[in-house]
């Protein structure tokens, strides 16, 4: 999928009559990824050869003269998140995108979302035993991720002004009111690329954790500072401020709703689990909510339950189940693998293996 040898390209570039200095600039570029592990992108023609996808669909993508997107609300914990996925096609070209290029490039070790090894369980045991912790949210975070911030990254990674528009272009989308594009929620290629774009704003909140001895993690739009030692509201002020001017600097900015500051005594939770002895624990919460399910699917039946927690199918119930018992098992394995057990056996009774 990238110019495998270099002697090979050079002699049939010369047979199609191709200028010998462009052929020379494209080789030297192509290196240059290689040497990352990434994969040359020329153009867009290069992208509709890497993903087979033609040419002319991709064309109106990056014009905006189709509708390559199906959007969705889901249901979450204070209201509803717009999904924006894309067609078949687009998708197919996002994932090579992602996997080709994206998905090559390292983020920053304090990002615990959206890569290889990361986890939530991994970021919440980097604040075990915390006394203190500042938890803060960011508003609209793929919104806020422009199409030229996207550009301007490509470029950054040494992709070339077409090959960087033509990408920048088909991973994002118009926005609400379709002044801007930014990054989809759903797009194969969103996560990574937030990762890549936050890079900088990542070290800059390290840097200001390492200043006052604090330590620092995100997932995704979660942000959240830890001390081993008792934090005074007038520290808590300063980290904030600090963080918002950071935020502001990059154009992002906080959600004020979701600014914690919790201090010795309080219980203390990232990311939905307790991390205020030496283990971590799941919240009483999370463990009921685990059991009422297994409870409503024994006793009313599984259509009748997943009807009742207005899922929208029997198997998008089972599967949400599934997810909340493995994370569970990450947390609290002796929980969650007899949790595990006892809803697999009740689907055995219904004829279902999963």
């Amino acid at each position: 999928m990238a110019i495998s040898s270099t002697h090979s390209y050079h002699s049939v570039g010369l047979r199609k009559n191709i200028n010998p200095a462009l052929l020379k600039k494209i080789i030297l570029e192509s290196n240059s990824q290689k040497l990352h592990n990434r994969t040359y992108i020329h153009d867009l023609n290069h992208i509709s050869h890497l993903s087979g996808v033609d040419s002319l669909f991709l064309y109106d993508v990056m014009m905006r003269n189709n509708k390559p997107y199906h959007s969705f609300e889901m249901k979450k914990k204070n209201g509803t998140r717009t999904i924006k996925v894309p067609n078949d096609k687009l998708k197919v070209v996002q994932r090579v995108i992602n996997q080709e290029v994206l998905s090559k490039i390292p983020v920053h070790w304090r990002c615990f979302s959206y890569h290889k090894g990361a986890s939530i369980v991994k970021c919440a045991s980097e604040h075990l035993g915390a006394q203190s912790l500042i938890k803060l949210d960011i508003s609209d975070f793929f919104g806020s991720i422009d199409e030229f911030t996207v550009y301007k990254a490509l470029l950054k990674l040494k992709y070339s002004p077409p090959s960087s528009f033509a990408m920048a272009r088909l991973c994002t989308h118009p926005n609400k009111s379709g002044e801007v594009s930014v990054l989809p929620q759903g797009a194969p290629t969103s996560p990574s690329l937030s990762n890549i774009i936050f890079f900088d704003i990542d070290c800059k909140l390290q840097k200001l954790a390492s200043k006052n001895n604090l330590i620092y993690s995100r997932y995704a739009d979660d942000i959240t500072f830890s001390s081993f030692y008792k934090m005074d509201r007038s520290t808590f002020l300063e980290i904030k401020l600090s963080v918002v001017k950071i935020l502001n600097y990059y154009r992002f900015s906080l959600n004020k709703k979701k600014v914690r500051f919790i201090h010795s005594g309080m219980p203390k939770f990232v990311l939905g689990i307790n991390v205020s002895g030496t283990t971590l624990k799941l919240s009483k919460k999370y463990k009921n909510d685990i059991d009422c399910h297994i409870y409503g699917v024994i006793k009313y039946g599984l259509h009748h339950h997943s009807l009742h927690r207005e899922f929208a199918s029997v198997f998008c119930m089972i599967q949400h189940v599934f997810g909340k018992i493995y994370h569970a098992k990450s947390v609290d394995y002796d929980f969650g693998i007899s949790r595990e057990q006892e809803f697999r056996n009740y689907l055995h009774t219904q004829g279902l293996f999963f």
